[in-house]
């Protein structure tokens, strides 16, 4: 009697995947570094020296870099953010994330993008805007424009 081979489980082929991905991040880091190496300008490695700081085990150093990173470079800032809250650990993106909140940037995030809704864009007409601070109801998705 022949026996089929057995398939592999899931779970480990899952766990193949994860330390495969996990290898090409590796990789694609440490070619981005050595690219980079070669083209760092002072505020680069002024940047990477606060990025460090968001492993501080001080909250209130977090929160401090947070800040700096955006008023450095708003754009990368965000962009090394959004990278640690997908890639990262779950404590991780639990330090990174109290940080962010911690700093006060989302809430002007929010009130920036209140007062443009107010304004609206060149060619439209706003003639209110309701605010409610409270959460939606259980399976509400999306939103629509009204008339």
């Amino acid at each position: 009697m022949k026996h089929a081979k057995k398939a592999p489980s899931r779970r480990t082929e899952d766990e193949r995947w994860s330390r495969d991905i996990a290898t090409l991040r590796q990789a694609a880091q440490k070619l981005a570094q050595r690219r980079n190496e070669v083209q760092r300008s002072p505020g680069d490695i002024q940047f990477n020296e606060i990025a460090e700081l968001l492993d501080d085990p001080s909250a209130a150093v977090r929160e401090k870099a947070v800040r700096d990173l955006y008023e450095l470079d708003a754009d990368r800032a965000a962009t090394l953010v959004n990278d640690a809250l997908r890639d990262g650990s779950p404590e991780e993106r639990r330090r990174i994330g109290s940080a962010l909140a911690d700093s006060g940037l989302l809430y002007e995030a929010i009130d920036d993008l209140i007062r443009w809704l107010r304004r609206g864009p060149s060619l439209a007409r706003v003639t209110g805007v309701e605010i409610d601070d409270s959460l939606p109801p259980a399976g509400l998705e999306g939103f629509t424009i009204r008339p």
